[in-house]
């Protein structure tokens, strides 16, 4: 239920923005009770920060993975580099029809919609 929540959230907030998504709509499309939403959020700030730790994660999982592939395919460093850059490329490419859009953009444009510390944490993402 969690992860599903995680997902209906990050479609929601890239699509249409996390002032246009209510707790109510993630409940209904995720088939639960409100109840059930605040067992696993404390609200829905908790919510975005969550979404955006997954999506942090999730993109240090690819970095790194690509990172490693590019470091099998050549022991050289610049050469290693472009190949990390085409892999990575390839990956985005990929992901373009998959993905409604990108959360790191659509939490600085609406950031006065967000609590500060979810700011914050769109911020550290940024400079990582």
């Amino acid at each position: 239920t969690r992860t599903r929540l995680l997902d209906l959230a990050y479609e929601a907030m890239v699509t249409k923005g996390f002032a246009a998504t209510s707790v109510e709509e993630l409940v209904d499309g995720a088939g639960i009770t409100k109840s059930g939403f605040f067992y696993h959020f404390k609200d829905k700030n908790e919510l975005a920060r969550q979404v955006l730790a997954r999506y942090r994660a999730q993109n240090e999982e690819l970095l790194d993975r690509v990172e490693a592939r590019a470091r099998e395919l050549s022991d050289d460093p610049l050469h290693g580099f472009l190949i990390y850059l085409r892999l990575y490329a390839e990956e985005v490419n990929g992901a373009v029809d998959l993905t409604p859009g990108c959360l790191v953009a659509t939490v600085a444009y609406q950031e006065r919609s967000f609590a500060h510390d979810v700011r914050m944490a769109n911020i550290e993402m940024v400079a990582d």
